[in-house]
């Protein structure tokens, strides 16, 4: 007598040879092949088309360039601006040489208070 185990078939046999076979023709394609034929199908119009969209879609994600320049400065931003180190900025406010608002822990800076105080340091002319 053989053994039992060469009769013997597993569920995963029995439900692949029991269901038939898919024969859809995206399946045996490759995705490049597909690719490739959608793009010959497409007329020149519709690319036009296509590229405007996208272009006109990119055009409105793009943020806006900022027309003019922030009234309010944070302290990071006004440091760059003045050349300094924000630490040095921050102790200049503390002395009070810089005017700065307190935006909850934030100091603010105004940038016409920045430009005058940065007029005032410059030299005159004629001066050293």
């Amino acid at each position: 007598m053989l053994p039992s185990t060469t009769f013997a078939t597993t569920n995963a046999t029995r439900r692949r040879r029991s269901s038939p076979r898919r024969s859809s023709p995206e399946r045996t394609r490759s995705p490049r092949s597909i690719a490739a034929e959608s793009r010959t199908q497409l007329s020149d119009a519709t690319l036009a088309d296509i590229r405007a969209i996208v272009a006109d879609e990119l055009a409105r994600r793009q943020p806006d360039a900022p027309t003019a320049a922030p009234e309010w400065l944070d302290a990071d931003a006004a440091a760059a601006w003045l050349g300094l180190h924000p630490r040095t900025l921050a102790r200049m406010a503390a002395r009070g040489e810089l005017p700065a608002a307190k935006v909850g822990r934030q100091a603010r800076y105004r940038l016409r208070d920045l430009e005058a105080h940065l007029a005032l340091q410059l030299p005159k002319k004629g001066r050293r």
